[in-house]
């Protein structure tokens, strides 16, 4: 199933908003306001049916200056929802990311589920693995000055041994309309010496001594340990994200490694203006 598969035209909508007010010491000062969806898509339009069970959480900047909202709006749905539902207003994005997952869950399983039901003793006896989940909660992670850290947490279960979920960040600099990337926070050759804080800070984290050590815990043994571009900054330092199946096997989770900036003081790009907001 793809990411995108949401709810139904049949299922019950409830849609909330949470007053969320961030103030920031920049001249902009932003209020944000949570949108909730929450939807069931029943197969056969039967609600003793298997269906899908969806819930979306997005927070958006709802209050301030009306040119930066409607482009940290564009931002937040293109890399929640996609690119595709960045030209409406929050709420009819959510609403018609919807829809879309409710034809794509019926497309998927409903002649599958038809066929089961007409060759089973009853409707009862046909297993539960039509029972789909799917959840997106994305918020504000950091928000300050210059630099507005969204963070999206997706989790879904579309069949299987087990669900999957995932941790995504997205650092935008407002003042320049542009998210941030390992070339605009590092200078120069800075992957090596990176790497080896990222596993020495690892090793802390897990109370361990050596790589080796890691490696037998199962750290590095899916996908290697090095700098990728899903992390989160704020004025302490930088957190590389990740998740299941990564680096490591999905019983051990998702994997978070934070790195002061004193750490790595000297492989900062201090003449990008965020690391400089940042580091005062």
């Amino acid at each position: 199933m793809k990411k995108n598969i949401i709810g139904s035209s049949l299922a019950i909508l409830s849609i909330l908003f949470a007053a969320c007010s961030t103030k920031n010491s920049s001249d902009h000062t932003l209020q944000f306001e949570r949108i909730e969806m929450e939807r069931q898509a029943h197969l056969l339009n039967d609600i003793s049916a298997p269906y899908c069970d969806f819930k979306v959480k997005i927070e958006y900047p709802t209050k301030g200056d009306s040119t930066l909202i409607q482009k940290i709006n564009y931002r937040i749905t293109e890399f929640v929802l996609g690119e595709k539902y960045c030209d409406l207003s929050p709420t009819h994005a959510v609403s018609t990311y919807i829809e879309q997952g409710a034809k794509e869950y019926y497309d998927e399983v409903e002649e599958t589920y038809k066929a089961d039901v007409a060759s089973a003793d009853s409707p009862e006896a046909v297993g539960s693995w039509y029972n789909y989940t799917y959840g997106i909660d994305s918020k504000v992670n950091y928000y300050k000055g210059n630099l507005l850290v969204i963070q999206n947490n997706s989790d879904f279960y579309t069949g299987g041994a087990h669900g999957m979920y995932f941790f995504t960040f997205m650092n935008l600099d407002l003042e320049n309309d542009t998210q941030l990337g390992l070339k605009d926070v590092f200078k120069g050759s800075y992957e090596e010496e990176l790497t080896k804080q990222l596993w020495k800070n690892l090793a802390t984290q897990q109370k361990v001594n050596s790589i080796d050590e890691l490696k037998e815990m199962g750290y590095g043994l899916i996908g290697e340990l090095k700098p990728i571009e899903n992390f989160s900054l704020n004025e302490t330092g930088i957190t590389f994200v990740y998740n299941p199946y990564e680096i490591a096997p999905y019983a051990m989770g998702i994997t978070e490694i934070f790195i002061s900036f004193q750490e790595i003081n000297h492989l900062l790009n201090k003449e990008n203006s965020i690391i400089k907001q940042l580091l005062n």
